[in-house]
């Protein structure tokens, strides 16, 4: 049986549309180690950011507001920005000038979100821990454990695009995962196949937050660029050198269509 087209596209450019994955010990929080509280502070708005890892995607970085959020997806160069009062999803890359629009709903449909299946909360509640100065709500669910941390005044709305960005077929949450454990007998032993979606991942950690802080709230770093040339999500998620090396698999494997310019 062929490999299919999207399993060659992963493995020849590791898509981070979807399966982010690790998690470290100990987040840092900023702020002299005090809790926090809303986004906004004494009469003046701030953004939290929270610097992350994924087992797959590597390093990305979240802003949020309670009426904006921006994803920077760093190791792939690409970054996703939301924001009321219309929640359109924007995808852009600044070294290309390519730009993917959609719809709220239709971007949670490209991830696989799960917005009318049981939610993260639903499943077993282990404990409460502190990640930093954060306190979470450890969720045991079939295969992996959550950390999940609620943020004063953060609508569902950003929390669902912050989900659908992390965990491909993920499940709805009012919150942001901080952490995620696979179970150990879930636990690869042996190095993926090559086309697997899977990668080794003996320690079993899918996501870790490496920081959690506050900075000043800027309306332009929340802006949408002007003048970028349209085009699928799948083209704006890699960039060309990466689409390159795709298309010269897929040509070689006769597998059909390719990424494109």
């Amino acid at each position: 049986m062929r490999p299919s087209f999207f399993a060659v596209v992963f493995s020849a450019c590791m898509l981070p549309l979807f399966a982010f994955d690790f998690a470290l010990p100990g987040a840092q929080a900023a702020d002299g180690g005090k809790s926090f509280g809303s986004g906004k502070t004494a009469g003046t708005k701030t953004v939290w950011k929270i610097d992350q890892r994924h087992h797959s995607s590597g390093n990305l970085t979240l802003y949020f507001t309670d009426d904006a959020l921006k994803i920077d997806k760093t190791n792939f160069g690409y970054f996703i920005v939301c924001k009321a009062p219309d929640w359109k999803v924007y995808c852009f890359r600044n070294d290309d000038k390519v730009m993917c629009k959609l719809s709220r709903e239709a971007y949670l449909a490209e991830q696989g979100y799960l917005v009318n299946g049981p939610s993260l909360e639903s499943f077993p509640k282990v404990k409460d821990e502190f990640i930093g100065t954060m306190k979470t709500s450890v969720y045991r669910g079939i295969s992996h454990d959550d950390w999940l941390a609620k943020f004063p005044g953060v609508p569902s709305q950003i929390y669902d695009v912050i989900m659908a960005s992390a965990f491909y077929h993920a499940e709805p949450a009012k919150g942001v995962v901080l952490k995620s454990l696979k179970h150990p007998t879930g636990r690869s032993r042996k190095k993926a196949p090559l086309l697997s979606l899977d990668a080794e991942n003996v320690s079993g950690i899918r996501l870790e937050t490496l920081k959690i802080s506050k900075t000043p709230y800027k309306p332009s770093d929340f802006s949408i660029p002007a003048n970028y040339r349209p085009a699928k999500l799948r083209i704006v998620v890699t960039s060309v050198e990466n689409r390159r090396e795709a298309d010269s698999i897929i040509e070689q494997m006769g597998l059909g269509e390719k990424l494109g310019k």
